[in-house]
């Protein structure tokens, strides 16, 4: 936030060979109580961390994709078709017992929290990865169309995949949310 004082105006004069003369008004720009310089020389750094942040994210990106996959496997062990699945849930999420008990499917719970976790590093990915292509969107003034295109689309993409991510997380909520009013109807006798 740029400070009410960003910009203070002082009267300077010069002093040379005994004669004094004033020269007006020296401008010193502040924010947040740092000179402009330290402003810059900061700002720099910082855009320096996210190139090279944004250069290893991009050269890493198929190694990240091929780490999930072979997470998949040891966080969803069920095997079978879909019916066959959906029916080893059903038995235990649908019965009684397991209506009134109000517990959570505890592989759904472990699914979830793995899910959670490679959602969250997932989230965090793209979010530095759009934040490099902001940082590097070509000027169109410069006669570089077709590159303000290409990484208008690829940003697009990367708020896309960040909005899919949002939407899984939200599902985890789904789920405990729909056995506690599973769990309410049950108890006042309405059932599911």
């Amino acid at each position: 936030m740029v400070n009410s004082r960003h910009s203070t105006e002082q009267p300077t004069s010069t002093t040379t060979a005994g004669s004094s003369t004033s020269s007006g008004f020296k401008t010193n720009t502040m924010l947040n109580g740092t000179d402009s310089a330290t402003v810059k020389r900061e700002l720099d750094q910082l855009l320096e961390t996210y190139d090279d942040d944004g250069e290893h994210l991009l050269k890493e990106l198929p190694l990240y994709i091929l780490e999930v996959e072979k997470k998949i496997p040891t966080i969803f062990t069920l095997t079978g078709d879909v019916i066959e699945v959906e029916e080893s849930f059903a038995a235990e999420e649908c019965s009684a017992s397991g209506i009134r008990s109000g517990k959570p499917n505890l592989r759904v719970v472990e699914a979830g929290k793995a899910v959670a976790r490679e959602i969250d590093i997932a989230i965090d990915r793209l979010s530095r990865l759009q934040r490099f292509v902001l940082m590097h969107v070509p000027k169109e003034e410069d006669g570089n169309n077709f590159g303000v295109a290409v990484q208008g689309q690829f940003y697009s993409k990367l708020s896309k995949y960040l909005k899919w991510c949002d939407a899984i997380q939200d599902e985890g909520k789904s789920y405990h949310h729909s056995r506690a009013d599973s769990k309410t109807s049950g108890s006042h006798g309405i059932g599911i």
